[in-house]
């Protein structure tokens, strides 16, 4: 049975993932509502975990830190964990649902899910 709320809208956006301790990921967000996403990651997530993610803009686009938006891991699925939003009415939210597929140009020369690292 399906208890998510909102619709949700396919889409291809790239991002990093931020984990406590600067722990860094990739995923890509395959798709998205106004409650939360589903983003496809080779990271090992536990659920209630909070992460932030950033879409990877285009090289010389501005903004790139501005659209950090909250998430708790509710849920893991093959491939990949669905995200819970810490706040649904953030901007960054708001744009990635009024333009899920072009906010981010997909950026076809990254991976789709690249492995964890730590930064430092």
């Amino acid at each position: 049975m399906e208890h998510r709320w909102g619709s949700r809208v396919p889409t291809d956006v790239a991002v990093r993932l931020m984990l406590p301790l600067g722990a860094i990921g990739a995923g890509r967000v395959r798709n998205v509502s106004v409650t939360g996403a589903y983003i496809e990651s080779r990271l090992c997530l536990p659920l209630l975990s909070l992460v932030q993610i950033e879409p990877v803009l285009p090289q010389g686009t501005p903004g790139g830190s501005t659209r950090r938006i909250s998430a708790c891991v509710v849920r893991h699925g093959r491939g990949g964990v669905g995200l819970e939003w810490c706040d649904m009415t953030a901007a960054a939210v708001e744009a990635l649902l009024h333009s899920p597929s072009g906010l981010i140009e997909p950026d076809s020369h990254s991976q789709s899910a690249a492995p964890l690292r730590q930064s430092g």
